[in-house]
């Protein structure tokens, strides 16, 4: 699911990318406050540990238990979903991230995440997972298009990247050890316009983009989609040619030539005229709107 791109060369590896603390008062006389569930929701686990120390959310034991509920219900649907219905015969051999652009079951993703699968399979942050055609795809902008028999609750809403600067944020599943049980939001910053070929240049951003980000969403201040990710730094590739340590940049397809992708085939997506006016949203704010629309992509041989 992955591969090398050179430039600079800076050396790209693609990537086949979360909470917010919160803290509620207590009274410092209460010893028993003094120790509470932690939640982390970038790992999806909850441990006790002092308040001061958690670097996550204070949930209460019922939400603890939820939560762990939930990881173990994950756990024992990832190891089903290594042979899963979707895919007779066949084993789950990586994962990246897509996202809904019509009503009608149309997913946007990159090339390099379904390109050497005998089956691509969708799930949704509903827990739905269903076996996806492939539609289109175009290897030179490493975009692609599957449908599925999934109707989504919400779909994206695209905006233009052109003039990007600020605050963005992506949302997919990384890959953590295993994959994560809902998809995550990393926030990041756009750092200009880099340029791959003649023919195509691509948005960098300081991130921590992982792999299984790729084919997730980029989005601006308002949830709207900016660009579709799809590679990180190399940071040991661009050590050996330049002697530099870079981390945490990442790069993504602007929004302009995904969207260019889908008109070429037929796709009436959504644009985020209306949502530009409204103020910036939070990052759990942005999460809970793109989490309808954002699917885990699994790739099966």
């Amino acid at each position: 699911m992955a591969r090398i791109v050179s430039v600079l060369m800076l050396a790209l590896m693609l990537a086949v990318v979360s909470g917010w603390p919160g803290f509620s008062g207590v009274h410092a006389a209460d010893p028993s406050a003094l120790i509470v569930n932690c939640h982390d929701p970038e790992r999806g686990i909850v441990q006790k540990t002092r308040r001061d120390r958690c670097q996550g959310r204070v949930v209460s034991a019922e939400e603890a238990a939820r939560i762990e509920a939930d990881r173990r219900d994950y756990v024992r649907r990832a190891v089903t979903d290594r042979t899963a219905p979707v895919a007779p015969g066949k084993r789950l051999r990586g994962i990246g991230t897509g996202f809904f652009v019509s009503r009608d079951g149309m997913i946007l993703t990159n090339q390099h995440v379904i390109g050497n699968c005998d089956v691509v399979s969708v799930s949704p942050a509903t827990g739905e997972t269903a076996a996806a055609d492939v539609v289109a795809s175009n290897p030179g902008s490493d975009l692609a298009l599957l449908r599925v028999d999934l109707k989504p609750d919400a779909v994206a809403r695209f905006t233009s990247s052109r003039r990007l600067s600020g605050p963005v944020a992506l949302v997919g599943y990384p890959d953590q050890g295993i994959p994560p049980i809902r998809p995550l939001l990393t926030d990041g910053q756009a750092a200009g316009i880099e340029r791959l070929s003649s023919t195509l240049s691509v948005l960098r951003i300081r991130a921590d983009v992982r792999r299984g980000n790729s084919g997730g969403p980029l989005l601006d201040q308002h949830g709207n989609v900016v660009g579709v990710v799809f590679a990180s730094i190399n940071t040991p590739g661009v050590y050996r040619r330049t002697g530099e340590i870079v981390r945490n940049v990442g790069f993504a397809i602007p929004s302009d030539l995904a969207m260019t992708f889908l008109r070429t085939h037929n796709v009436a997506y959504d644009t985020g005229r209306a949502a530009a006016a409204t103020a910036s949203a939070d990052g759990a704010e942005m999460l809970s709107r793109a989490r309808p629309f954002v699917a885990r992509i699994g790739c099966w041989r």
